[in-house]
């Protein structure tokens, strides 16, 4: 892909990727992980996927603060947490302590991927506002609130992204 993150968006949501490919393959075994073995698997998986978003941040606040940007090898991983935390969106809503912390976890993480500079990035961060978009937040309920009203915006943003429309060689 090279530093096209506008063909990385388009090959990831490829159709025929999402039926047969690795990624779905690693978010369905992922799930079932987390959903067959919870009291085990998900404490240690969440914990795991926490710290690269961590991590992530860190690299996104050095650079800000005149570091060197972000690594293609970190936004990757950033990517596969999203996408896992993502597949694991039914089972953390239903479970305690994940589901009270879901809106920091959104706030924390998702709000700030809207701004990378790495298209894939804000493309998984839309597909996350979208999957928890019918918790129930603090303030406002269930669609509604400030949270939701910023994830909304950030969303509806991303229709104008330079990144939206891609060709895609064939």
């Amino acid at each position: 892909f090279g530093n096209s993150g506008g063909l990385r968006v388009s090959q990831g949501y490829d159709v025929l990727e999402d039926m047969m490919g690795t990624k779905t393959a690693a978010a369905n075994f992922v799930t079932t992980l987390a959903q067959k073995k919870p009291k085990t698997h998900l404490p240690w998986l969440m914990s795991r996927l926490v710290d690269v978003m961590n991590a992530h941040n860190a690299a996104v606040k050095a650079a800000a603060a005149g570091g060197p940007p972000v690594s293609q090898e970190l936004a990757r991983q950033m990517d596969g947490a999203m996408l896992a935390i993502g597949s694991l969106s039914s089972t953390l809503k239903a479970r305690d302590p994940y589901r009270s912390g879901l809106e920091a976890l959104l706030s924390a993480h998702v709000l700030p991927a809207f701004a990378s500079p790495h298209g894939h990035l804000r493309a998984k961060a839309a597909w996350l506002a979208k999957e928890f978009a019918d918790i129930s937040f603090s303030e406002g309920g269930s669609g509604a609130g400030p949270l939701f009203n910023t994830l909304l915006q950030q969303v509806i943003n991303c229709l104008h992204d330079r990144w939206g429309r891609v060709a895609v060689a064939r």
